[in-house]
Parts: structure tokens; C-alpha cells; sequence
């Protein structure tokens, strides 16, 4: 069953939102889910991240740094 398969009646849209990540005290690695694409969380701590993506292609487009694992 593909996304085509979606009942209109249980999708929602949102406006775009904005929200800001400053960088942060962390121990160990960082499991950053979605890890993908701007690569927030690898940016701000390269060195620690394990960056996990569906898409291969997102991670190619992030930033230098984590680990990356396509999943």
C-alpha cells in the first residue's frame, strides 16, 4: 500500500514553521532519525552524530561529518 492509498480526510497541512536548534551539551553518540537532508543535529555536533535516512540521496546532501546509514 503506497502513500496514493491515503484517505484525504486523514491528511492535515500546516503552515511552513521555523524552528531554531542551539547547540546543546551531549554525552555519547546522538541517534538523529531523519538525518537526512539539512542535517541540523550532524552540523552542530559532527563528531557524535549517527545520522540514520530512508534516502540515500538525503545524506549524500548533508553535511560532512556524522555517520551516515541509510535505513
Amino acid at each position: 500500500m503506497g502513500h496514493d492509498n491515503i484517505s484525504q480526510d486523514r491528511l492535515f497541512y500546516f503552515e511552513q514553521q521555523e524552528v531554531e536548534v542551539s547547540d546543546f551539551k551531549a554525552a555519547g553518540y546522538i541517534l538523529d532519525l531523519g538525518g537526512g537532508g539539512e542535517g541540523i543535529i550532524g552540523r552542530l555536533k559532527p563528531d557524535r552524530v549517527v545520522a540514520i535516512d530512508p534516502n540515500e540521496r538525503e545524506l549524500k546532501g548533508a553535511a560532512a561529518g556524522p555517520l551516515k546509514v541509510v535505513m
